[in-house]
């Protein structure tokens, strides 16, 4: 399977929130700052074997290769409920110790949030939106063979009965929403960092539960508050081209 090693740090800090009461919804981090960018560019020399005349030689060989399809965001979020007029002078706030709830990464400038719901990528799915794994693959060039496809990639279902809320709409068990678990001290777990994936009908949007200070795939190096996948062509001439995602955080 492909190994997904382009990564991106992100520390976003949220100075604006409004609570549910007044039906908030996602919105831009007022602070967005890149910490680092790297990736993995595997062995460079060829392996050396000598070969002898006569000799019939067996081999076993494991390659590691980067995704041409995803990109891998990490990072930590901090925020700030506040009481402020519409010239964003401060009455009182609040500092959020350990703030929840959703970082969003989406391929459109503007989202519809009251149209959000699940992207339809099982039989199982109540989403009546038309946008599929089939047409997400198109989209972005996978094949619909690949090892790391959105099929593949997605492979998990959201069965939390609370769920979470986009906005006024909420998102829980009875969605079918597909979702994933990121990697942690360099495997596969199921506990700390969830993502799910949403469409308002118009756009893709890679959900990323916040879950705070947590070890992540760093082998316990650094702590984070998410992990997340994003979908990128970088098939053949694309493979130098650049996409741009959206990011919108909400905090409960």
């Amino acid at each position: 399977m492909k190994k997904v090693a382009v990564w991106l740090v992100v520390s976003a800090l949220v100075v604006m929130y409004v609570m549910r009461a007044v039906l908030s919804v996602p919105t831009g981090p007022d602070t967005f700052t890149v910490v680092s960018s790297e990736r993995y560019t595997g062995g460079v020399n060829g392996t050396t074997f000598v070969a002898e005349a006569g000799n019939v030689t067996s081999l076993i060989v494991d390659e590691t290769f980067i995704s041409a399809s995803w990109a891998g965001y990490y990072g930590n979020v901090t925020g700030t409920i506040v009481l402020n007029d519409g010239s964003n002078n401060t009455l009182y706030n609040w500092k959020l110790a350990n703030p929840t709830g959703e970082i969003y990464a989406s391929n459109a400038s503007e989202v519809t949030w009251g149209a959000v719901g699940c992207v339809n990528l099982s039989a199982n799915s109540s989403s009546n939106y038309p946008i599929n794994s089939s047409s997400l693959e198109s989209f972005f060039r996978m094949n619909a063979t690949d090892s790391d496809g959105f099929n593949e990639t997605f492979n998990d279902t959201f069965t939390d009965a609370v769920g979470f809320y986009v906005g006024a709409v909420r998102i829980d068990s009875t969605n079918f929403c597909p979702m994933l678990f990121t990697y942690v001290n360099n495997a596969y777990q199921t506990v700390d960092f969830k993502e799910v994936l949403l469409t308002d009908n118009r756009s893709i949007i890679f959900t990323a539960l916040l879950n705070d200070s947590r070890d992540n795939f760093k082998a316990g190096t650094e702590p984070s508050d998410f992990q997340m996948l994003v979908a990128e062509d970088g098939h053949g001439s694309q493979a130098s081209s650049l996409t741009n995602y959206y990011f919108f955080v909400e905090l409960t």
